[in-house]
């Protein structure tokens, strides 16, 4: 009973950590799993400009970005003069949510080696990195738009104002239903438009097929017994538009703790090996408690003591998600030749 207790806390203590780690997101990240395409549009004087869309979002979602242009130039302009002083390249991300708050935030990266160019006898600093200028519009997750502009100097900004970015973006829309070429390393350049790249053809970022490795800790209930076990799955994952597809081996090693079932002392570890099917969304949920089509089938590949029938397998179907998947409970049912006894597993994912 004392080993079930610390089981317990150990596990609360974890998601409470994982919970408290999640509300300290930073409002101007977006992690990678959020963009679903980008496109690149190569500008003179090496200037670019990059667009990045979420997986609800589409080109008819952005508007009025020349209005968001202007509307950011004004907010920057009592800090104009300290922006464009010095040779650091500087990063200003400017974000919108549906509170229609705006955000700002600056950062600059200072120069590791200075350069100079001589001009009619006279030596200046030279400044050889670009400043980046990041424009996101956030409704919800998975629902937003970035536009990453990369320029020489903050003062080519006003190169934009004059419906200069509505254009670029009106282009890249019109590329995405044309012709791609797609060149050896993977990525795609627009047949219509040379100017306009994508890390594949139509701008979607991911690619189909991803190697994984995956971890837990568990707790299950078998008979009389609360039994500890640690899970190993290496998976091979497809994204389509919307789902997740995850198909996996696992091996699964339960340890048996205290009395047998003749009474004696035990510590003893029973290993299943077996295959899984995982389907989720792309977009995570948001709701403390959810569920998705899991299915797993595992045999006992190694047995230690009577505790496990021999030929037992087990075989879980669904999983219900807690606490935004820091928590899950699988539904399971061990087989063997004697009996048909279900289960419920507790598993905390820490890989």
């Amino acid at each position: 009973m004392n080993k079930t207790i610390f089981y317990l806390v150990l596990l609360c203590a974890y998601s409470t950590n994982l919970l408290a780690q999640e509300n300290n997101k930073d409002i101007f990240k977006i992690d990678d799993y959020q963009v679903h395409r980008s496109f690149t549009s190569n500008l003179p004087n090496q200037e670019k400009m990059v667009v990045e869309l979420g997986v609800k979002t589409d080109f008819d979602n952005i508007h009025n970005l020349d209005s968001l242009l202007n509307v950011f130039l004004q907010s920057i302009a009592a800090l104009k003069d300290s922006l464009n002083h010095g040779i650091n390249s500087k990063r200003i991300d400017f974000v919108v949510d549906e509170s229609l708050y705006k955000k700002i935030k600056i950062t600059e990266y200072p120069s590791t080696a200075n350069q100079y160019v001589f001009n009619n006898k006279e030596l200046s600093l030279l400044k050889t990195g670009q400043d980046t200028i990041t424009f996101t519009y956030k409704v919800e997750l998975g629902n937003f738009y970035r536009i990453n502009l990369f320029v020489n100097r903050l003062d080519d900004l006003s190169n934009f104002t004059n419906g200069k970015i509505g254009t670029q973006m009106q282009q890249i829309s019109q590329a995405n239903s044309k012709g791609w070429r797609q060149l050896r390393n993977g990525s795609a350049i627009n047949k219509v438009y040379d100017n306009i790249s994508a890390p594949s053809v139509y701008g979607l970022k991911y690619s189909k097929w991803n190697l994984g490795i995956g971890q837990s800790f568990n707790l299950q209930n078998y008979n009389d017994r609360l039994l500890p076990s640690v899970n190993t799955i290496i998976s091979l994952q497809r994204r389509t538009t919307t789902k997740y597809h995850l198909f996996g081996i696992y091996s699964e090693g339960a340890i048996v703790i205290g009395n047998g079932r003749n009474g004696e002392n035990t510590n003893l570890s029973n290993i299943f090996g077996g295959f899984i099917y995982r389907r989720t969304s792309v977009v995570p949920s948001q709701n403390s408690f959810y569920t998705f089509p899991y299915f797993s089938l595992g045999f006992l590949v190694n047995r230690e003591g009577n505790y496990f029938d021999k030929n037992t397998f087990q075989l879980g179907i669904g999983r219900f998600n807690l606490l935004r998947g820091h928590l899950a409970l699988d539904p399971l049912l061990f087989i063997s030749e004697k009996k048909f006894l279900p289960s419920i597993k507790l598993v905390v994912p820490w890989l």
